[in-house]
């Protein structure tokens, strides 16, 4: 078909649309969401929300015209005459169908795809604060029907798993102060209310975690009550309790009965004692009661910290993850095991299915925020040390699964914490094109925002421009402690803000959440570095693929231009390109791209050759830097390597207040270093002004430089103080 006629034919098509939308006001044909391990397709479906209506007709017409790509399963679903490719004809038949000119389609109703595939490694899941995501009865508080309300704008996002912070009885807003383990707290609903969000849930296809408060309790939790006022009674071990403080930090005396107990977090929350079997067997009946109730699995809190002996710890969670396989082997098992050490981490792939992946999470955010480092090897060493901690207890049932962030209800919003929406945006590219399953706080596929107390980082899911409506949550100030700081009317922060603007976070979201359903090879694939200079490019492979994924990540904050070496089409943009073309990858910005074949050294690039930099740091101190003292740059991009000292890096002191230093190096455009000043000593090197580590304002240790087309760059530095100096 040439341009002209498929020019006229759009033409006629958005007329014919137009005018059919004036005369359907349902506009849809629906199906029953089907549960079983096979999942039904209708033909025409090609935004997947089980109905047929003239938006689905558009989407054909797009992609005709080469304005948007479909992915296999989308091409299948999109030809409905049959005829092996989707062509005009397709969106002419579609659009028919929808105003009920046609009753079938020539390829039938729909089709059936056999799905064998482990939910567990598959899956994107959605950690949810019950009390702030939506409010069903007009209290305020968000609650159980509530989240079930919502079915519809999780599926949207391609979530298949929810993560329910803790939903229990509790005298905290926040919930991680359990006083009765088989019970619901009361602002969210009832059991029954719970058991009709998990039915809501579990038709629309979507798996419910719930948050598992193990390693302590209430002080208000019966249990802890009486074991303090009967220590001979049947509650009496199920703390550590003592006469006396015992060894280590986090003992606490209660005045009342005179004695000493362990709570690592807080009075308000005294530790179980793991030490005693009988506590084991109580807790393991807690969790068969949600299990029997039909939730699929677990998030454990703390679950680094159920002991201070480690043994203790991991003996627990590998019978605890036995009992949960037992009742259900389809069930899934997250800990909390906060450590930035990958060995810490994966010492927990022998007790459970995953660990959130706090090393990961600081490298990602670190490379969204211009830190050029080799994200798919740290991810590949990561991996392989997983698997081999839980190749050692072969005995306990488990399905090993990276699960990657990038924040969390305990730490800053990603927005806040990198300093804008395209970095939070570059951030999400990066955690949806690395294997594993990927967990969305609530709110960070809007660019919500929020500072570093906890009550703020969650604050109410924000639905409206206004900040006010149905469903929207509040916070109470005198119950949560805290008044909302970030939930501000007109901010251009909302889903009713988002939604309609195709370049909001919201939509870049929902690209990258379907990109990652229609190539599942993201979730289990090989991944291979191509580079990590300039951009960060990576390949993802899989043995039982005919294609391959190619990523490239500019996580700059200048434009860079390359040569493409083969036609490709971004799969993020819906633009195509040439071999021979130029592309320029805007600041902070990915493109993905998929290839035939295997080839795990493929690139739609030419090679990046490197350059002779000649750079001159001129640098402001603070003014008590003593006069007699030399000023040193250490850097990773630097020969001396972080030497706090080396006098071929000691800059000249232009005036009591400045210094300078030139020097060359080797590099490509897009390179990033990280560098900071000392006066010869680590223990005299630089700070924030409030004497921390922040000195790049944006969570960094260190200044960040990023290579530019600018073979001879001045680069304005200021030393807010030094570590010794007040």
């Amino acid at each position: 078909m040439n341009r002209l006629i498929k020019k006229a034919v759009s033409a006629v098509l958005s007329l014919v649309l137009a005018l059919s939308a004036l005369t359907v006001s349902v506009g849809a044909v629906t199906t029953e969401q089907q549960t079983s391990a096979s999942k039904t397709y209708l033909y025409g479906d090609v935004n997947l929300d089980q109905k047929i209506s003239i938006t689905d007709a558009i989407i054909v017409q797009k992609n005709v015209l080469k304005a948007v790509t479909f992915s296999e399963l989308e091409t299948k679903i999109a030809d409905v005459d049959a005829s092996g490719e989707v062509t005009m004809r397709d969106a002419i038949l579609v659009q028919k169908y929808t105003i009920k000119l046609i009753s079938e389609f020539s390829a039938g109703i729909s089709f059936v795809v056999e799905d064998d595939t482990d939910w567990r490694t598959s899956t994107i899941s959605y950690e949810i604060f019950v009390r702030s995501f939506c409010d069903s009865d007009g209290d305020g508080i968000g609650d159980f029907r509530g989240v079930a309300s919502k079915a519809s704008y999780l599926k949207e996002l391609n979530v298949g798993c929810v993560w329910l912070m803790p939903i229990n009885e509790s005298p905290s807003y926040h919930g991680y102060d359990v006083m009765d383990y088989c019970s619901t707290n009361e602002d969210y609903g009832t059991i029954e209310d719970f058991c009709y969000m998990l039915d809501v849930l579990h038709q629309n296809g979507i798996k419910v975690l719930i948050d598992f408060v193990a390693n302590h309790t209430s002080s208000q939790h019966p249990w802890f009550t009486e074991a303090l006022s009967n220590p001979d009674g049947p509650y009496g071990e199920f703390y550590e309790i003592s006469d006396t403080q015992g060894s280590g930090s986090g003992w606490v005396y209660n005045s009342q009965y005179k004695k000493y107990y362990r709570a690592y977090f807080a009075a308000s929350m005294p530790d179980l004692n793991y030490k005693n079997k009988a506590v084991w067997a109580e807790m393991e009946k807690e969790a068969g009661y949600w299990l029997d109730l039909g939730v699929d699995g677990f998030r454990l809190d703390a679950a680094m910290h159920i002991d201070t002996d480690a043994s203790v710890t991991h003996a627990w969670w590998q019978d605890f993850e036995s009992y949960v396989k037992a009742k259900n082997p389809d069930a899934f098992v997250v800990g909390e095991n906060w450590d930035n050490s990958v060995d810490t981490v994966a010492s927990f792939f022998a007790d459970m299915d995953s660990s959130f992946d706090f090393p990961l999470q600081s490298q990602l955010m670190g490379l969204a925020n211009g830190n050029q480092m080799d994200i798919v090897g740290f991810v590949n060493t990561s991996l392989n040390k997983y698997a081999k901690s839980a190749a050692t207890t072969p005995e306990v049932a488990k399905t090993s699964v990276m699960t990657t962030f990038l924040n969390n209800h305990d730490q800053t919003r990603t927005v806040s914490t990198l300093g804008s929406v395209e970095k939070a945006k570059l951030a999400a590219a990066i955690q949806f094109t690395l294997p594993g399953m990927p967990f969305i706080y609530y709110g960070e596929e809007l660019g919500q925002k929020s500072d570093g107390n906890d009550p703020n980082r969650r604050e109410p899911m924000d639905w409206y421009a206004s900040a006010t409506g149905e469903g929207m949550c509040k916070i109470d100030s005198s119950f949560w402690g805290a008044s909302a700081r970030y939930t501000v009317a007109n901010d251009g922060i909302s889903l009713e803000e988002e939604s309609g603007d195709g370049d909001s976070i919201y939509n870049y979201y929902k690209k990258l959440t379907k990109l990652r359903t229609d190539y599942p090879i993201f979730f289990v694939g090989d991944y291979t570095t191509i580079s990590t200079k300039s951009i960060n490019c990576y390949t993802v492979t899989d043995a039982g693929s005919s294609y391959g994924m190619f990523v490239a990540h500019n996580v700059t904050g200048g434009e860079i231009s390359q040569t493409v070496m083969t036609d490709f089409t971004d799969l993020l943009t819906g633009k195509s390109y040439k071999a021979g073309d130029t592309i320029t990858l805007a600041p902070y910005s990915t493109i993905v791209s998929k290839y035939d074949g295997k080839d795990k050294t493929f690139s739609l690039f030419e090679a990046i050759t490197a350059k002779t930099y000649s750079i001159t740091f001129n640098v402001t101190l603070p003014e008590n830097t003593p006069t007699n003292d030399i000023v040193y740059i250490a850097g990773q991009f630097l020969d001396a390597n972080w030497d706090p000292a080396n006098a071929d890096y000691a800059l000249t002191r232009t005036s009591a207040t400045t210094a300078t230093i030139t020097k060359e190096i080797t590099g490509c455009a897009g390179d990033s270093f990280e560098f900071k000043f000392t006066r010869g000593k680590w223990d005299n090197c630089e700070v924030d002004k409030d004497g921390g580590s922040n000195i790049s304002g944006t969570g960094s240790q260190n200044h960040v430089y990023t290579l530019t087309s600018d073979t001879a760059p001045v680069v304005e530095v200021t030393v807010a103080r030094w570590k010794d100096l007040r």
